[in-house]
This record gives C-alpha cells, structure tokens and sequence, in this order.
C-alpha cells in the first residue's frame, strides 16, 4: 500500500508530450534518456528509484493480498496551467512511449519515456485536496509520497476521517494545532521562531504570560524517546524560567512526571480545539482546506 507522486513540468523537445501523457491517463519518466526497465542501468539514485516503483506498480499484489492498494497522483503542466490526477495503477501497463497506442502521426522527435498507464482516473481540484497542490514533493519526479499517505487515503478510499487521530494530520499541521491549542489556553501569546523548522529540541519558541515558553512536539514514538527528549529540553534549560511543553501520542505519555516539563496528549489538544472550534476547523487543519 502506499501514495505516490509524479510530476511532469519539462516538455521534453517541447513535443506536446506532457498534454499527451494527461490525455492518455499516463505517468512517464525519462531518464538518461534510455529505454530500460533494469534499475541498475540508470546513473542516479532517483532514477533507479523511480523506475524500481514503476515495475514494481506494473506487478501490483498477488492476488491473495486483495485488491490493489497503491495509488498515484500525477501533476502535468501545460498551457500555463497545472492539472491534476489521482488513479491507480493499470497492472501489465508498462512501456515504453514509442509503443504506446494513438501516438501523433508527424515527424516530431519521441523521447524515450518509461510510461505506466492509469485506472480509476479522477481529476483532482484545489477544493476537493488541497494538500497535491500546496505541498508535493519537492524537486522530484517520481517518488513515494510516504508524508501524505495517511492523510490522502481516506480521500481516496471515500472513507470518513477521524479527527481526534493524529495519524490524519501532517506533522506540520500537528505542530500548528498545538501551537492553537497554547494560545487557546493562554500560554503562548507571541512567537519569536517559525513553528518547525530547523532548531534541534524545539518547535515552537515564543513568550507567554510567565515568560519565555519552549515547546517541543514529538508526533511519534515510545516512551523511551518521550523521556529522552523531556529530559534534553531540561538540561539545556535548566537556569531558564520558563514554560516547557512537550506534545506527544497518549499512548507515550511518560508513566511518571518529569520536573519541569508539562507534557500533553495530542488527541487532547485535537479534542480541545474541536470543543472550541469546532470539527469544521479540524478539517481545514486536516486538508488544508482554507475556504
């Protein structure tokens, strides 16, 4: 099971190729510009990926292992326009581009794309998913889209969400609901860092009532890693006054106190800002759905 991402930009000899590929509901690479479905042929990390996943999507599961799990969202950008997919993959639909059914009958140049056909195709709107268009891979052509799966099979599977999970949620958007949740309780009332990024032991960095407020969000991990982290966030901080926090799953909440840190369940907080909000505002968290 899992959540792909492919993205077409690059024309490849400004062929009408990636208009091609969305009509034809396919998803193709290019790649040292071989035609080779042996991943050891390839001269980069990515590309010996990308096609690994391409054969390994063309087999999909035995037949035992029930239907087919994986599906892929394929972005294509023509006409100065960005369009959208979702589907699964056709098994036993590989090729190469050259053999592929309805190719344009003229003389232009046919690059040597590896191509996988879809099924189940659906277009795919900035209101119906957001998250495709405002956070996909970076940099990338095709790849495992391994942050989203638990956020986008739900959507693609039709299934209702449970918000109190935080399996539902982003990181990111963990990280901003606890940021909520500190304001809502009045602990946090100006911030100093962005929420994240690159500090090594805290999230969120701001000030509060009772000075300065550190807090860390681990959105994983046992107990063992819990302690850990509580206890880094008091050794370097130790001659501080200050509010420390640290978010973490209720089922690695520490069995005893840990001097100096408040440590709160993220379904608590997720409960909390539906109490407050309401379930509307924990699907624009869930979804990134701003309208």
């Amino acid at each position: 099971m899992g959540v792909f991402f492919a993205r077409h930009v690059h024309d490849w000899n400004d062929g009408g190729w990636i208009r091609f590929l969305y009509g034809q509901r396919a998803i193709g690479v290019c790649f040292d510009r071989i035609e080779s479905w042996n991943p050891e042929d390839y001269s980069t990390g990515a590309a010996r990926t990308a096609i690994r996943y391409l054969c390994e999507l063309d087999k999909g599961q035995p037949e035992d292992k029930g239907e087919p799990d994986d599906y892929v969202f394929a972005s294509y950008t023509f006409d100065g326009r960005l369009h959208v997919l979702s589907g699964q993959p056709k098994q036993g639909s590989k090729r190469f581009l050259r053999e592929m059914e309805n190719l344009p009958g003229d003389d232009r140049p046919v690059p040597s794309l590896k191509v996988l056909l879809l099924e189940n195709v659906k277009l795919v709107t900035r209101d119906e998913f957001p998250l495709v268009y405002l956070l996909p891979p970076r940099m990338t052509t095709f790849v495992r889209w391994g942050s989203c799966e638990r956020v986008a099979m739900p959507w693609l599977r039709g299934e209702p969400v449970n918000l109190i999970d935080p399996d539902a949620y982003l990181p990111s958007s963990i990280e901003v609901a606890c940021e909520e949740y500190l304001r809502e309780k009045k602990l946090l009332t100006r911030k100093v860092f962005q929420t994240g990024g690159t500090l090594a032991d805290f999230d969120i960095i701001g000030s509060g009532p009772r000075g300065a407020v550190l807090v860390q969000v681990k959105n994983g991990g046992g107990r063992g890693l819990i302690r850990r982290a509580a206890e880094r966030m008091v050794d370097e901080n130790e001659a501080t006054p200050s509010t420390r926090v640290l978010f973490c799953r209720e089922n690695a909440m520490p069995i005893h106190s840990i001097r100096g840190i408040e440590v709160i369940a993220i379904e608590d907080v997720l409960k909390s800002l539906n109490e407050s909000f309401g379930s509307d505002y924990l699907r624009m968290l869930q979804a990134a759905r701003y309208v």
